[in-house]
Formats: structure tokens, sequence, C-alpha cells
């Protein structure tokens, strides 16, 4: 027994140093950055720049005297953000670039948002775009899964290689920052589509940060908890929501951490639930969790009041 506790006093420490420890000093003991400085750069590209986190992003980018090229879907609310934030911010320059990031061949956007940045030295991008189709898999009309697969995935790694490669070419520093989600510590029912490919752009993150370090390119996959975004507008009435919207961040709350974190860590998870579920994940086998939750799955499972409908938007 008392080997027992000290064997697991010393995961419990080892778990401090390496997890805790890191994210509070980056998040609460470092000072802000000043990006345009690190990175040698006054521009960045923002994917759904358009509302929610993105937006946030963009606004705190221009606070911080940094131009911003938004990619988003060609609607109104691109139009709108773009004029409200070159009203705000008069002396810095807003792009925006109408593309559909479900494109699962990618020439189209790719190409559009190459030409957008042709031009400027671009340091900074955020793959922030997130497409949340909920409900059951076999509900989901034609090809949306794969399609969000397209925007939360592919859309990201097809961004780090041009990226990448510009850095290298022009020899300069940069940085490319994931929104990815703590959705994807634990099995991700009703939502399945949207985990496996938060899982899949947190490995792609983890594997740049170290081969970026070869080009000077610092990588940071982010891991919100619950945010209040468009991404869940239209979502399935599922009791798990509600719960989680007891303690959902604000779009700018994650757009702050996710600036001071750049370049200090590869990973930062924020917020409780995104604790909790990493600690989790880190103590219970994963297959063995899965085995728990199935007795339980009702408790999660959508509302029966009609078809799952499908929730879609940038983060």
């Amino acid at each position: 027994m008392i080997l027992q506790a000290g064997s697991r006093q010393r995961r419990g420490g080892a778990l401090l140093l390496t997890y805790a420890l890191p994210l509070f000093i980056a998040l609460y003991v470092l000072p802000a950055h000043n990006l345009k400085a690190r990175y040698d750069t006054e521009w960045a590209l923002v994917t759904g720049g358009s509302s929610g986190i993105g937006a946030a992003l963009s606004r705190r980018l221009l606070a911080a005297g940094i131009n911003v090229v938004i990619a988003a879907r060609d609607d109104a609310a691109l139009a709108e953000t773009i004029a409200g934030l070159a009203a705000a911010y008069p002396r810095r320059t807003v792009r925006g670039v109408g593309v559909d990031l479900a494109d699962l061949a990618g020439t189209s956007y790719m190409d559009a948002i190459a030409a957008a940045t042709a031009d400027v030295r671009l340091g900074l991008v955020f793959a922030n775009a997130g497409w949340l189709p909920m409900g059951y898999l076999a509900d989901t009309a034609g090809d949306a899964a794969a399609a969000a697969v397209g925007v939360n995935t592919l859309s990201g790694l097809r961004l780090a290689r041009h990226l990448l490669r510009r850095c290298r070419d022009e020899r300069r520093p940069g940085a490319l920052v994931f929104t990815s989600s703590a959705a994807h510590f634990l099995p991700s029912p009703y939502a399945s589509t949207y985990g496996a490919s938060k899982a899949a752009v947190s490995h792609l993150a983890s594997s740049l940060a170290i081969e970026g370090a070869n080009v000077g390119v610092d990588v940071l996959a982010v891991h919100p908890s619950y945010t209040r975004t468009n991404l869940y507008a239209g979502a399935p009435s599922l009791g798990v929501l509600g719960l989680l919207e007891r303690f959902a961040a604000t779009p700018d709350d994650v757009a702050a951490a996710t600036l001071q974190a750049v370049g200090r860590v590869p990973a930062v998870d924020l917020g409780v639930y995104a604790y909790l579920t990493r600690l989790v994940s880190r103590m219970i086998d994963g297959a063995a969790l899965t085995m728990t939750i199935i007795p339980f799955r009702g408790l999660v499972a959508p509302r029966p009041e009609g078809p799952p409908p499908l929730a879609a938007g940038g983060k």
C-alpha cells in the first residue's frame, strides 16, 4: 500500500510538472507577446474570422498593429465583420477572402488565399474555421461528414504547408495556430466527425511543431472548452450542451489566451472542461472509457423531437 501511494504521488508530481506547470507559466506568468517583433511581420491570416473566436482573434491582432486577412464564407457576416473592423481600426488593413473551405479538392480556396496574401509578408496563420455536424452519423445528409473533415482538418493542413514553405523560402520566422478542441479528449458520440477531425488536427500540430522548428515556425494547437460561438447554431437538443453552457467561455477569452500561448507551448488547454477531460483521458484507458460510457449513452443522445440537423459555422 505504501509503495502504491508513493507511485501515485510520483505520477501526480510528473503530471504537475509536465502538464499544469508549463500551462500556468505560459498563460499567467510570462509577459504579453509582441507578435510583430517576434515574427517580424505585420500580416496575419485568420480562417473562420467572420464570427466567434476568429473575429475575436482578428480584433486583438488589429489592436496589436497587425493587418488581417479574413478567409471565411462569402456571406453577409463576412462583409459586416470586415466593415466593423475597418471602422474600428482605421490605421490597419483588413482584407476579406470569400472561400468555401468545405471544398475537398482545396484548389479554389488555396488559390484565393494565396492571391490575397501574395503581396504581403505573411507571418501568422490561424487555422480557426470549424464545422460541427451533430447527431447520428447515419442521419447526416450527403457528404456533410466528409465536408466537415475538409473544413476542420484538410484546410488547416493546406494552410500549414503554405506557411511553412513561405517561411522556409523567404528565410523568416512565423507562427501557425490551429483551433482544435477539447472534444477529442474523450469519445464524441453524436459529434463523431468533429471529435475525430480535431484529434487529427492536434496530432498534426504536435508533429509540425517539431518540423516547424527547422524553419523558425512556432506551432500551437488550442483546445478550448465549450465556447459561445455560432459553431453550435442549429445544433440538436443535447443535454450535455446545456450543462457545458454554464461554464462557457467567450470568444475573446479564448483569443486572448491563444495569443498569449503562441511560441511558448505547442498545445494549450483552456477551460474547466478541457482540464478535466484531459486528466481523465490520461488516467483511464481509452477502450475502458468507451465501454464505461456505452451504458449511459442515452444521457447525451439527441432529443427525439425530429431528425438531427447539422450545425455549421466558424469558431
